[in-house]
């Protein structure tokens, strides 16, 4: 006679529960091994021609307010888009200033915006030297189990220039540990692509001294990226 073992339901419910843990406790991983971010690794429909200058999607010419749209409404996987760098910049301020009169930005403000940025790398690096020893660059790194921030306010001088505005998002992650394991990321396609082309996807973060996470992002950053409260709850911050 064969006997069917009875299986201790509070042992299961423990370790489903402890499943379910590991799942939500696993941070940062390197993408080409990463299948909890819903990373895919195959053509996400992109695709950039160097050789005629025309972006395709799905094989097909698409122009910038296309692009944006994409980015936007069809909501890639975000793994994909890192082609997008080569684009020259004059497409890429098109994109850009496509994607936020779709998000709500009026003409006029969107055109300020693409004015007034720039997308050099020099003038970018010469901002993220300046930082203090309590400021950290926060780079881009696909997580999981990470936190939105709980509030944001306008600050004149959270990166040390008062000429212009910012705004600071403020995190209480579950955790504390060194800034430097401290990683931003993001399933919005296009929050991720205006911080990618405007900042290359690093986030200045201030106060790292004390508890807590602070992200200084100037006001037009914000507004490339379709406005504050998109920010707050699209760009998560997790432990590496």
């Amino acid at each position: 006679m064969f006997f069917q073992r009875k299986e201790d339901p509070v042992k299961r419910i423990l370790t489903i529960a402890a499943v379910l843990l590991a799942m939500v406790l696993v941070g940062c991983q390197d993408t080409a091994n990463n299948a909890i971010v819903g990373v895919n690794l195959d053509a996400t429909g992109i695709h950039y021609d160097a050789a005629t200058g025309k972006v395709l999607i799905n094989g097909n010419p698409a122009e910038p307010a296309q692009i944006a749209h994409w980015l936007i409404a069809e909501k890639p996987e975000v793994s994909g888009l890192k082609e997008l760098e080569l684009l020259p910049d004059s497409i890429h301020l098109q994109i850009l200033k496509a994607g936020m009169v779709e998000l709500g930005v009026n003409q006029d403000t969107a055109q300020q915006v693409v004015s007034a940025i720039s997308l050099d790398d020099s003038k970018r690096a010469s901002i993220t030297a300046a930082a203090g020893s309590c400021q950290q660059v926060i780079e881009y790194e696909p997580c999981a189990g990470g936190t939105s921030a709980w509030r944001f306010w306008v600050d004149w001088y959270c990166d040390g220039d008062p000429k212009d505005a910012e705004y600071v998002f403020q995190y209480y992650p579950s955790w504390s540990d060194s800034p430097d394991d401290v990683r931003w990321y993001t399933y919005n396609a296009w929050v991720y692509y205006a911080f990618l082309i405007s900042y290359r996807a690093n986030l200045l973060s201030i106060d790292a001294c004390s508890p807590g996470i602070y992200l200084c992002i100037g006001d037009k950053g914000v507004y490339l990226a379709g406005s504050p409260y998109l920010v707050s709850t699209s760009v998560l911050i997790a432990h590496r």
